[in-house]
């Protein structure tokens, strides 16, 4: 049953529910935070399965509907037109989870890239390998550098809020940056523009970035949060010199690429290819490069297969980064760090350690000269 030309005209009711004997129905999350706030609750003696499409509501709907009686599954996908791609199946282990942390499991495919049918003809099985491949591949910070642990189960709002602040926090973005649009942010961190405008939303509400209707989102500054620094495996790398952060960077990264180009997967490369592909567009955009290219490296980094070496090469690549930005904004330093990428990506396509080895050399050696003359300019 579809509640929603019954409760268009009239505040929800559940004494359509009880009447009708209602068991299962679908729902957008409109109707159930309606729902939830509707009167004469009471008297539901059955047990009702709902399907949630879309958004996931927030918590308190949730509490308030299984206080009701009503079960909610989320899903995700064309639901209107072909049914959901993807359902996020209730498991009986949720039951002795704490109630926040059943909505994070069944709120779990917010802003993931569902895999949609293109066709009727599509079969269900290569819909469902197409979608597993799509979630695996997504990029997303694991951990806050400085921090102890990794980054436990959130939503992919959080993720990528988190990824942006960090970015604020490191100075790879600063105060007065314009961001990309919504659509460029998304794709360039592969998940969908609402997830992007609810994580802008989380940076808005810690002062860092000031939101304008009809205006780019621009970079206020760190806010009144405070985040850890890049201290994790390595201690403070602010009293090392730039040459002995970049003589061990290079060490550290060179065998790094060199497991990637053994232990790359094909998703892994069709990633950096893509977010190539996306730079070659962004030659007049600072900003836009500079976001693309931290998940060129982060995808890199973790393509090597080794957790430990991600975090400390992720430590080298934040160092220095102020510098960084001066050089990007050099003539035609951009193209020459996206013909570096290309370079370094078809080395990968080889699956040739040496010629990876190669690529890369010549990428640091690049950026270790443009940003030590930087470094002198500004004395």
């Amino acid at each position: 049953m579809d509640l929603g030309a019954d409760l268009r005209p009239l505040p929800p009711s559940f004494e359509q529910i009880r009447t009708h004997r209602v068991t299962h129905y679908c729902g957008a999350p409109i109707v159930h935070s309606m729902l939830a706030d509707a009167p004469n609750q009471s008297g539901i003696a059955h047990q009702i399965s709902s399907l949630l499409a879309g958004a996931a509501p927030p918590l308190t709907v949730f509490e308030c509907m299984a206080d009701i009686g009503v079960a909610l599954t989320h899903m995700y996908g064309l639901t209107e037109t072909y049914g959901p791609a993807v359902v996020c199946t209730p498991q009986p282990a949720w039951d002795a989870l704490s109630p926040y942390a059943r909505v994070e499991c069944n709120s779990r495919l917010q802003g993931k890239p569902a895999c949609m049918l293109r066709s009727q003809l599509v079969q269900w099985h290569h819909q469902l390998t197409t979608c597993t491949n799509n979630l695996e591949n997504m990029e997303l910070i694991d951990r806050i550098p400085g921090a102890h642990g990794r980054v436990g189960k959130r939503t992919v709002k959080d993720q990528i809020s988190d990824k942006l602040a960090y970015m604020i926090h490191s100075g790879l973005l600063r105060a007065g940056d314009e961001l990309p649009s919504e659509r460029a942010l998304a794709t360039t961190l592969e998940v969908s523009r609402e997830t992007v405008r609810a994580a802008i939303g989380v940076l808005h509400a810690r002062r860092m970035v000031e939101v304008s209707q009809g205006a780019r989102t621009k970079v206020i500054g760190a806010g009144l949060l405070p985040m850890h620094e890049s201290v994790s495996t390595l201690g403070s790398l602010k009293e090392r010199s730039f040459e002995e952060v970049a003589e061990a960077r290079a060490a550290v990264e060179l065998q790094v690429i060199r497991f990637a180009a053994q232990r790359i997967t094909d998703n892994g490369l069709a990633r950096l290819s893509s977010l190539v592909k996306e730079q070659e567009l962004m030659l007049k955009d600072p900003v836009g490069f500079q976001i693309s290219d931290r998940e060129f490296h982060t995808t890199l980094y973790k393509s090597c297969g080794n957790s430990l070496l991600v975090d400390v090469v992720s430590d080298f690549y934040d160092y220095a980064l102020e510098y960084r930005r001066r050089a990007l904004q050099r003539p035609g330093a951009i193209k020459h760090s996206v013909q570096d990428h290309k370079e370094i990506v078809d080395a990968l396509k080889t699956r040739n350690p040496d010629a990876a080895v190669a690529a890369m050399r010549g990428h640091l050696e690049r950026v270790r000269e443009t940003t030590m003359k930087e470094m002198v300019n500004r004395v």
